[in-house]
């Protein structure tokens, strides 16, 4: 479609501009603009569950904001990559993926983006099997989200609680975490 095209276009450009360095009727944003379509195209890749598609165009995103001091954009790109990676049980990928965008929350101070980093991380431990793990990285997540008043994020975390618990056989465990996510999310 659309954004695919255009985001090919862009990246191409950028990567010209990149190698060669300014080139003249290119436009000096071209790898912020490249970036800015990468990431739509893999949110939208995400949205109908095209996880290698939405991993790669992550993957060319973050070569593009490589050294660029793009923290920000890191974050997402690196949070989007690492869901993909999960959501096709590449748990050592999206693990290092989740722990490199809560690295560079430090750098940044961003409460609400290191929160979203450890939900990252907690969701990536509830698939790999380690419960104990998991419910530390959503409780701290939860925080976050509560101390930053992201309600959406919040409830998430405590969705992916539930599920965490849901996992493990822990039924009544389960039960208030996501009695709790309903609610927000109603």
């Amino acid at each position: 479609g659309f954004v695919d095209t255009v985001s090919r276009h862009y990246t191409e450009a950028a990567r010209l501009s990149i190698e060669l360095g300014p080139v003249s009727r290119i436009p000096e944003a071209v790898v912020a603009r490249a970036v800015h379509w990468l990431s739509e195209a893999a949110r939208r890749a995400e949205h109908t569950a095209a996880w290698p598609l939405a991993a790669r165009l992550n993957t060319h995103a973050l070569e593009l904001t490589e050294g660029a001091g793009a923290d920000d954009a890191r974050i997402g790109l690196l949070l989007g990559r690492s869901h993909a990676r999960c959501e096709q049980w590449q748990f050592a990928g999206a693990r290092e993926d989740a722990q490199a965008a809560l690295e560079l929350t430090d750098a940044t101070a961003d409460g609400a983006a290191r929160a979203r980093a450890l939900l990252s991380l907690g969701e990536v431990e509830t698939r790999d099997g380690r419960l104990e793990e998991a419910q530390r990285l959503l409780a701290e997540a939860i925080e976050g989200f509560e101390a930053s008043g992201d309600v959406h994020g919040r409830a998430e975390a405590l969705r992916l609680t539930g599920m965490a618990a849901l996992f493990h056989q822990d039924h009544e465990g389960a039960l208030g975490p996501i009695e709790e996510a309903l609610a927000a999310f109603r």
